[in-house]
């Protein structure tokens, strides 16, 4: 016998010790419920697992962006609705100037009412916004200019239509596109019409096609085509009140002018109203795609990053039992030291 070196016990003290490491890594996944809860768990399995985490977070978040886009949509929809709504009115007193029963007086009651809606297309045309967004006007999603390079480019606006990011990866994108529904837009008037605000004393005249710069009454001429006196010998009540006004219903013929005109404004409505519709189901669509994408994904990683609660308990137990074991066999290995002092005695 020896007394030197005790190798059971340092051997079972060995033992011990890694099944106390293990039993302790047990115990961190069933804790956290994760297989992999650091790098050194599984370095690959980690990598593959937190791209896919990557993936659907990304795509979760782009299904919020589809409901948001969705909401656009129903909102821009619902302003059209308000459109085609004051369009029919339109329509309805150009039917009823085209009857020849009326007088001129009659007419120009009728006149009033129409200029009125007129009015009114141009204010929903500049209160339909989203999130201040305004959606029944394109400029808002065009270039302010049409150079490739410009630096003012609505950062709303990618390609052809407004961004809606649909997916988790950079090229996942749709476009919604919405033309101009003012007066102008729908042809009911000849020119873009002009805002003209009478506390601020400006006038706005469109500078290129989508661009409009603040002119100063006292130094310009208020609708170029049809005023040519200064502006500060006309009052802001006398200006007229829609420039190019294309309703005429001064006469059954001109009425009768009108209801094409008013025709046409409201095939145009429909016809974007339709597409925000199509578009919507689109979106639908999209939403349940990605929704279903996501569900698929955490499916896949949660195969390679969850742990399996019974196996890892299996596992706890026994190590859990070879280190009560090794505890008991390093005992005793230092029992038998103790013989030693039986021989010397």
């Amino acid at each position: 016998m020896i007394i030197n070196h005790n190798i059971s016990a340092l051997n079972a003290n060995r033992m011990f010790a890694s099944n106390v490491k293990r039993m302790e890594g047990q115990v961190e996944k069933l804790a956290s419920g994760q297989r992999i809860n650091k790098g050194a768990d599984d370095a690959a399995g980690l990598a593959v697992s937190e791209k896919m985490r990557a993936q659907i977070r990304g795509l979760n978040q782009a299904s919020k962006n589809i409901q948001d886009a969705s909401s656009l949509v129903q909102t821009t929809e619902g302003f059209l609705k308000e459109s085609s709504d004051v369009l029919q009115r339109i329509r309805e007193l150009s039917v009823q100037g085209a009857n020849g029963t009326y007088t001129n007086e009659d007419r120009a009651q009728i006149t009033v009412e129409i200029d009125e809606m007129v009015k009114e297309l141009n204010r929903i045309h500049e209160d339909a916004k989203f999130n201040t967004v305004r959606l029944l006007d394109n400029s808002s999603l065009r270039l302010n200019s049409f150079g490739p390079d410009d630096t003012s480019r609505n950062p709303n606006f990618v390609g052809n239509g407004l961004v809606v990011q649909s997916g988790a990866n950079t090229d996942e994108r749709m476009f919604v596109n919405i033309g101009e529904f003012n007066t102008y837009g729908m042809g009911i008037t000849d020119n873009a019409p002009n805002t003209y605000t009478a506390n601020q004393n400006l006038a706005w005249r469109e500078q290129s096609f989508y661009e409009a710069t603040p002119i100063n009454l006292d130094e310009a001429l208020y609708l170029e085509s049809a005023i040519t006196a200064p502006i500060n010998a006309v009052s802001i009540d006398q200006l007229p009140p829609v420039a190019g006004n294309r309703l005429d219903v001064t006469t059954s013929e001109k009425a009768t002018e009108s209801i094409t005109v008013v025709d046409v404004a409201l095939n145009k409505v429909n016809k974007q109203r339709a597409d925000l519709g199509a578009f919507q189901n689109r979106l639908e669509m999209a939403q349940q795609g990605v929704d279903n994408a996501a569900e698929n994904i955490q499916a896949a990683e949660s195969r390679i990053r969850d742990a399996d609660m019974a196996k890892e308990f299996v596992q706890f137990t026994k190590e859990q039992i070879l280190s009560q074991s090794a505890a008991s066999m390093t005992a005793q290995a230092n029992m038998r030291s103790q013989l030693v002092q039986r021989i010397l005695g």
